[in-house]
């Protein structure tokens, strides 16, 4: 919960928002992943070279 708060208050919303926020990301991914496909950020390097990075969710 304690995460929760934070990022609610980060973002200047209530918890409630949060945690239906946190629910609909989740249900994306597992959508997703459920499809077979995968999570990946796409990040800048210091250079300025774009890179893939994937994201494994175990469990």
């Amino acid at each position: 919960m304690k995460m929760l708060r934070w990022l609610a208050g980060h973002r200047g919303l209530s918890l409630a928002e949060t945690i239906r926020r946190a629910i609909s990301i989740l249900k994306f991914i597992e959508v997703e992943q459920a499809k077979g496909n995968t999570l990946a950020i796409a990040a800048t390097d210091p250079e300025g070279k774009q890179r893939l990075k994937e994201i494994l969710l175990i469990g």
